[in-house]
């Protein structure tokens, strides 16, 4: 089960051919919970403003950003491999 924090906020989403939208709104995960079980982020979260970074520091983590941004971003199957994921099936003649 997984909960999400709904934002009205404008929000970039990128599709499986790359193609840029904007959803009028955000939903952030709150917690997601496995087998009745809270499961724990992944990635730390950011460290807070105010406390100070190298410059080292904060090219580490513009760089992580930057390739979550890319991995989401890489659509999982080309414009032609859809017909393969998603079939159409033709009505059945009587």
């Amino acid at each position: 089960m997984a909960i999400f924090d709904v934002r009205d906020e404008q929000f970039p989403v990128v599709d499986a051919h790359r193609q840029v939208r904007t959803s009028p709104v955000r939903l952030v995960n709150e917690a997601t919970y496995v087998a009745g079980r809270l499961l724990t982020p992944r990635l730390p979260a950011p460290p807070p403003p105010w406390i100070p970074l190298t410059d080292a520091q904060r090219a580490a983590l513009d760089g992580r950003a930057r390739h979550l941004r890319d991995l989401l971003a890489t659509p999982l199957v080309g414009v032609d491999g859809l017909a393969d994921q998603f079939p159409r099936h033709q009505p059945r003649s009587s």
